[in-house]
């Protein structure tokens, strides 16, 4: 087998087996980490789109009489 984090795809006694899958499953923690910040940093914003839209009642939107 080769080194680990060195990338490459060798045959082990189980099958194929890639060496970098520490530093692979590192890359994705970073990005699901990343994503998760995106998706708290964008549900704050549609909270705030609600409670500005949710403040708002009938009577106070401009309706032009057709």
């Amino acid at each position: 087998m080769g080194v680990m984090g060195g990338g490459t795809l060798t045959q082990g006694r189980s099958g194929l087996t890639f060496d970098n899958t520490p530093s692979h499953l590192q890359g994705e923690l970073q990005k699901s980490r990343e994503t998760g910040t995106e998706l708290r940093s964008l549900n704050g914003s549609i909270n705030e789109i609600h409670d500005t839209l949710g403040n708002t009642t009938v009577s106070h939107l401009a309706v032009s009489p057709q």
